[in-house]
């Protein structure tokens, strides 16, 4: 509920022109989910979701800085996937 999953293979549109400026800054995700309060993306090695949940960290402190409420998400946060994919929560 609340989740919007978006398979970047499947729509033949640029990465850059579905992202916010912010998000632009992770390395291109194999697939993304949109929450309420955070998003989550998939990668297919693990030194991508590395990198994306380093930028997330970043992002997110500056966005907690401003009174930003993730609830009981966390930002950065690498969950390994059956599929041996990892996903990333991101703000």
């Amino acid at each position: 509920m609340g989740v919007r999953k978006l398979r970047l293979l499947d729509i033949g549109k640029s990465y850059s022109m579905l992202v916010s400026k912010e998000q632009a800054m992770y390395p291109r995700p194999v697939e993304q989910q949109t929450g309420a309060k955070v998003s989550w993306l998939t990668f297919d090695t693990h030194e991508k979701a590395m990198q994306a949940s380093l930028t997330a960290e970043q992002i997110a402190a500056s966005q907690w800085m401003r009174g930003y409420d993730f609830g009981y998400h966390i930002p950065g946060r690498i969950t390994k996937n059956p599929d041996g994919t990892f996903t990333v929560t991101v703000p």
